[in-house]
């Protein structure tokens, strides 16, 4: 294959890929309107933990992608805006672990996870969660 054929197969894919994140934002916006809280660490858990079976071959690019996409497409109904620091105590702290949901940053990295300086509210909660798991 040359390279303006495979130039063509890529756009080709964006094109699909970012047909399915509408249909994918259609679906959440669905599940979103038909319950009554914005978020649950205890649905977060599930959500990554089936991911994390099912993809263990991602790296940490794929999960911040995975994240990323679950906030951006959840905003709006309350979901908290990890990437704007929603759950840390100093808003100008930055990197790309601070920007990652922190139950997902706890399972995958939980050294780094230990670094953040998470609100109370939020850090109670995760805690809570781990601590109901075991």
């Amino acid at each position: 294959m040359d390279l303006s054929a495979l130039r063509l197969e890529l756009d080709k894919t964006n094109t699909e890929i970012f047909k399915l994140l509408k249909k994918r934002k259609e679906i959440v916006s669905r599940i979103q309107a038909a319950k009554n809280i914005a978020w649950s660490p205890l649905r977060e858990l599930d959500v990554f933990t089936e991911y994390l079976e099912k993809n263990p071959e991602n790296g940490f690019y794929d999960h911040l992608i995975y994240s990323l996409l679950i906030e951006s497409q959840a905003q709006g109904r309350g979901y908290p805006q990890w990437s704007r620091s929603a759950h840390l105590e100093c808003t100008k702290e930055f990197s790309l672990f601070t920007i990652m949901n922190p139950i997902l940053l706890r399972m995958i990295n939980e050294s780094e996870y230990r670094t953040l300086k998470l609100k109370k509210t939020y850090q109670s909660q995760i805690e809570e969660l781990w601590q109901n798991q075991k």
